[in-house]
């Protein structure tokens, strides 16, 4: 394909999602506004270019086009031998594979085999350039944010302006999650489930909103498990304060300390489902890894002791890492100015609002969208030793942390 070919196609293939991108949003009422979407989506393509340049020209590793490359390899699969395409090749028939940390167990491949499909499929339309691969597949990251501030902005319209600002502009969710990668489905699914979850609690077409977050929660588990098994309690918990008597705090309160339980009440399973030791053993084969940006991560112990031992490490690292002595390079830098505007919004939120902060816990939605960001950037940091996956897995948790703080700020 030609320069002018693939600069003509981009051009196309923008100009459609913006237009249905518009269409969805005026259907909505016009949450964002034509104008304001048209120029977020244009802004996250620009993103998924700069993402893949990046890797191509500045990193020495990148599983973006790692994975890309091997779809191009599906992709002549699925032109010359379909049926061989669609067979998909995978052995899921051991349920002990469920949640194996084993780099040969079928389960445990599935994220990228799927994702590699996923990309053959795209490339039919982008006749394989990566660049307009990565074009059509942002969409499904903006889609998933824009289910979540549809739910916002839904309940809360006087969030719109921010909710907006923080889904859509934030530098680490709009790098990391605009890439060719699959943080970009995690997004996608989250938000789908999310959407799919707030039409089932207004019994809107409940049947459907049933099978679409079920079966989100379902493809989420098999991209990333332990993102899927966090939404769960938070869903529950949503539910149980909106579909009972029961108030808001004390609905999270029961749903996590059962969640936490069931955590760790699961060690006198098999080892196979296990989960305090299937995270353990994540936790180690990422301390198995090595890394420039690699962060001091005491071993976790299959227990509460274990886990509660290594907790302060995994909100500094979270929330304070890197330091502004650890900093080499200008993604080191991106993250450390990140933390501190993070940082100190919240501070003067605190201080500025802080007789409106207790409306939080009172508001189903916004404590969702805490606890599973909570939740979520703890078991990130218990995990992961490296500043540089922190950032990328922690971009979207981060997004929906500070929009739960800005909801009861800005409903006054």
């Amino acid at each position: 394909m030609t320069v002018f070919l693939q600069i003509s196609f981009g051009l196309l293939y923008l100009t459609i999602l913006i237009f249905l991108l518009i269409r969805v949003d005026a259907k909505n009422n016009h949450p964002a506004g034509s104008f304001k979407i048209g120029v977020a989506f244009l802004v996250k393509v620009i993103a998924a270019f700069s993402y893949g340049y990046v890797y191509a020209h500045f990193l020495p590793v990148s599983d973006s086009w790692t994975l890309f490359n091997t779809s191009l390899r599906e992709y002549d699969t699925l032109l010359h031998n379909p049926s061989a395409f669609f067979s998909m090749d995978l052995s899921l028939s051991d349920p002990t594979e469920l949640f194996s940390n084993d780099s040969d167990a079928g389960w445990n491949n599935t994220d990228d085999n799927l994702f590699i499909k996923i990309l053959a499929l795209l490339n039919l339309l982008s006749g394989g350039n990566y660049y307009l691969t990565a074009l059509l597949f942002s969409f499904f990251s903006f889609w998933g944010l824009y289910q979540v501030f549809t739910v916002c902005t839904r309940h809360y319209p006087g969030t719109a302006t921010p909710a907006f600002l923080l889904l859509f502009f934030i530098p680490s969710g709009l790098f990391w999650n605009s890439g060719l990668h699959k943080d970009g489905l995690i997004v996608f699914f989250t938000g789908m489930a999310i959407a799919a979850a707030d039409k089932l609690l207004r019994r809107e077409k409940a049947a459907m909103s049933a099978a679409i977050m079920l079966g989100s929660l379902c493809l989420l588990f098999l991209f990333r498990s332990v993102n899927a098994l966090l939404l769960v309690p938070a869903i529950a918990a949503w539910i149980l304060a909106i579909r009972t008597r029961v108030h808001t705090p004390a609905a999270f309160t029961i749903t996590y300390l059962a969640a936490i339980g069931c955590f760790f009440l699961t060690h006198y399973l098999p080892d196979a489902y296990n989960l305090p030791l299937k995270l353990t053993e994540k936790q180690h084969d990422f301390l198995t890894l090595a890394g420039n940006s690699r962060l001091p991560l005491t071993p976790l112990t299959p227990d509460l002791t274990g886990y509660l031992r290594v907790l302060p490490q995994a909100l500094n690292h979270v929330f304070l890492r890197p330091y502004f002595t650890e900093i080499a390079g200008s993604l080191q830098w991106m993250a450390f100015i990140e933390n501190s505007s993070i940082l100190l919004l919240a501070g003067w939120a605190f201080v500025r609002h802080r007789h409106n902060l207790g409306r939080t816990i009172y508001s189903a939605f916004p404590m969702f969208l805490l606890c599973l960001s909570l939740s979520m950037l703890v078991t990130i940091g218990l995990t992961v030793p490296f500043t540089g996956a922190i950032v990328r897995y922690k971009a979207l948790y981060i997004q929906l942390l500070l929009v739960s703080c800005i909801i009861p700020i800005r409903n006054k």
